[in-house]
């Protein structure tokens, strides 16, 4: 590994001096470099690659945490539609040098503007940025010359900074997930822009650029610009051990990962941070997996924050557990014991202890960092916050499907409409699809669609269930099975083969995904995950429907709900799909079907004001927006002075006179205007809010370790021992020989 051996060349700057095809770059700085030496700095450079080929390399600055190279460099040969790769190294004069971080980023984005700041993520797949004194690492690129024929970089009308005459209000949305966890947000921030004007910027994970560009390339008014959060959930979801926990049916595991679902995205608060510190928002728009974060920003920055809640169910209530025991041991206690953890004071404490474990204490250490005192007591406090502050948070959800407004809800909780992603952005829904709904049904016969989205279902699964219905339903339905990415994976010989007899006599349909509004509305039947956006889309379709998977978290709310309105059976979980899949499609289709006339009756009383909920939520939001205040949770620690480490130097930020700083790598997209690009204000200098005295694991005594784990762990005791005194003082636990104790992973 490491650099070539030639040393890189000082070129000029003069774009006459280069032929008409040369591609030609300039590398300029990078601010806040982390250490990998123990005893001095990282000796920095830079290699410039596109698809696994090196073009070039920066002389390397020796033990400098903010190298400036200036440093011209030719990569000629790397194409207009090809992605770049900006590899960060440490010179190493004894070892192997170490690669410290690289940027990705493709070159129409690299050229779109003269100049480029680019975050620099970790090696090792994670997405998430390095950070130095709790800050990303920036890296600085221009473009000296361009080939013949490709497109110029061009100024941005943002150049200045945002106008308040042009953009009354700017809105940041800070979320993370999968598609479906980000894509209502998207049309929030469409409806903001179109509605308002305003100019909305969504911080948001690197995967989802492409799509939040393309949602904001045809607004009338307004603006929507994109930046990176890091991290890739769909990644992280997607490995083993991810994918085995999310399909564990015990209540303790699902619990766990509840309890855990915030501090999953506490590597992205540095991002975040930087962003609103940078960008300086008017007000925060936040999800319930963000609401530490928003907590911190809002108070720190002192701007109002509203949360925009996907999943209500984990605002403590009475009128809902957080998550819905389903029996699944062979013995009844162990049941009954998980049933009895499954409510609010045991997740708060749990969610307490996740998120301020007794070694790192996460929480408390990203809140000190900020100058800002932590939380204590044995129980979380972020939805106890919420609600003693009358925060306003809106609630995506149709009153009716919800089952009612919780009458335990303050006033500063509103239940809209749901929100759909819809329009332009929305493809259109295929003829093929179109011709096989058609034919079936010119057939007599009904269609039936499952889903299953991100969730771990595998292909075999979905196929085998989809095979049993075709072949073994009395009502001789054909199915559409939307297996999303896993719709390449590789099936067994035996069922490639009844699969591709299935297909080519018209009674199988595989896509990897299609606009759930179009579909639904042609079926007769559904099979859903459960997820907020696929099970609202079900409802307004007015057709059966049953929610079957893997029952993650919320996805148990819906599934209980379609039963209890009557729009179909009981949720049925993916290990036991393929055993009752063929019931359970009988039962949604048969004539005298009482889920039908259900369905149909549940979509005539949720039936919206608008097509896409958009103007519904957007009124709540403003009006949300009017009396929002920041949090205040405590303030900034008395006695403890914060340090003010600033980056010196002219390479640190620019000087107030350099133009704009460009960040076309993580690019906001646009307004009206066809430009779809952003530049943002000269980056004031950043300071490092660190308290001056914060625990200071290597040097600590080990009396002062242990007390600091005693006192962790006390948290979350209380809790448990009267969990266990409540279930043993209600049923005695049955004789049962050996130990059979569930395992969960935190």
């Amino acid at each position: 590994m490491g650099c070539a051996s030639s040393a890189p060349k000082n070129l000029s700057e003069d774009p006459k001096d280069y032929p008409e095809d040369a591609f030609v770059i300039k590398i300029e700085k990078a601010v806040r470099v982390p250490s990998l030496d123990v005893r001095s700095e990282s000796d920095p450079y830079v290699r410039v690659r596109s698809k696994g080929k090196t073009f070039a390399r920066t002389h390397y600055k020796m033990n400098d945490p903010n190298p400036v190279w200036n440093q011209v460099l030719d990569v000629t040969g790397i194409r207009l539609n090809e992605e770049v790769d900006f590899d960060l190294w440490d010179k190493d004069f004894t070892n192997m040098n170490d690669r410290i971080g690289f940027s990705r980023i493709s070159v129409r984005d690299l050229i779109k503007r003269p100049r480029t700041m680019m975050l620099v993520m970790k090696p090792g797949g994670s997405a998430d940025f390095i950070t130095r004194k709790n800050f990303p690492t920036e890296l600085w690129v221009s473009i000296i010359k361009l080939p013949i024929g490709w497109p110029e970089p061009k100024p941005s009308r943002f150049e200045t900074g945002i106008s308040k005459e042009v953009y009354p209000k700017h809105v940041m949305i800070i979320t993370r997930g999968t598609r479906g966890d980000v894509q209502p947000y998207l049309a929030l921030a469409r409806g903001l822009a179109n509605t308002m004007g305003w100019c909305i910027t969504i911080c948001t994970e690197l995967r989802y650029k492409d799509f939040v560009q393309k949602s904001a390339e045809k607004l009338t008014r307004g603006a929507i610009r994109y930046r990176p959060s890091g991290g890739d959930t769909h990644s992280r979801i997607d490995k083993p051990i991810a994918r085995w926990a999310m399909a564990h049916q015990s209540e303790l595991m699902q619990l766990a990962m509840l309890a855990r679902s915030e501090r999953e995205f506490f590597a992205s608060e540095p991002a975040f941070y930087f962003w609103v510190e940078t960008l300086k928002p008017d007000a925060l728009i936040y999800g319930f997996n963000m609401v530490n974060v928003a907590m911190i920003l809002s108070e720190k920055f002192q701007i109002p924050a509203v949360g925009f809640m996907l999943q209500p169910t984990n605002i403590p209530s009475s009128a809902y557990p957080p998550l819905f025991a389903i029996d699944t041991h062979m013995i009844s206690y162990f049941d009954r014991l998980e049933r009895s953890a499954a409510n609010h004071d045991f997740l708060q404490s749990f969610k307490r202890w996740m998120e301020d474990d007794p070694i790192w204490a996460p929480l408390s250490t990203m809140r000190e960092r900020r100058g800002l005192r932590p939380f204590k007591g044995k129980k979380s406090e972020t939805f106890n916050i919420l609600l003693k502050q009358n925060a306003p948070v809106v609630v995506p959800i149709n009153e009716i499907a919800f089952g009612g407004r919780p009458s335990d809800w303050p006033s500063s909780i509103v239940l809209t409409d749901f929100i759909f992603l819809q329009g332009e952005v929305v493809p259109k829904l295929s003829p093929k699809i179109i011709d096989f709904i058609d034919v079936a049904h010119a057939a007599g016969d009904p269609v039936v669609a499952m889903t299953f989205s991100s969730m771990p279902v595998s292909r075999g699964d979905i196929i085998q269930s989809a095979l049993r219905i075709v072949n073994e339903c009395e009502s001789h339905p054909r199915v559409i099975a939307l297996s999303g990415s896993k719709v390449k994976d590789k099936l067994s010989a035996a069922i490639s083969k009844e699969l591709q007899a299935a297909v080519d006599a018209g009674k199988i349909l595989e896509l990897e995904g299609a606009p759930f509004g179009l579909l639904f509305e042609r079926l007769d039947a559904l099979c859903v995950h459960g997820g907020l956006g696929t099970t609202a889309e079900a409802m307004r379709a007015g057709i059966p429907t049953t929610v079957v998977g893997v029952l993650l978290m919320d996805q148990r709310f819906w599934g209980m709900q379609c039963e209890k309105l009557g729009i179909g059976a009981p949720m049925v979980h993916i290990a036991s799909w393929k055993k009752n899949c063929v019931g359970v499609v009988d039962a949604m289709l048969k004539p005298d079907s009482s889920y039908k006339a259900e369905a149909k009756e549940l979509a005539k009383k949720i039936q919206p004001k608008s097509a896409d909920g958009v103007p519904e939520n957007v009124q709540a939001i403003v009006k949300a927006l009017e009396t929002a205040v920041p949090f205040h949770t405590g303030g900034a620690r008395k006695g403890r002075a914060g340090s003010s480490e600033t980056v010196d130097g002219p390479h640190a930020y620019g000087s107030k006179s350099s133009m704009a700083s460009i960040i076309s790598s993580e690019d906001a997209t646009s307004s009206s205007a066809a430009e779809d690009s952003i530049i943002l204000e000269p980056l004031p200098a950043m300071t490092d809010t660190t308290e001056q005295t914060p625990v200071d694991v290597k040097n600590e005594s080990k009396r002062e370790f242990w007390n600091r784990i005693s006192r962790r762990m006390s948290l979350i005791k209380p809790e448990l021992d009267s969990l266990l005194k409540r279930e043993e003082g209600s049923e005695a636990a049955p004789d049962v020989p050996g130990d059979d104790k569930d395992e969960f992973v935190e």
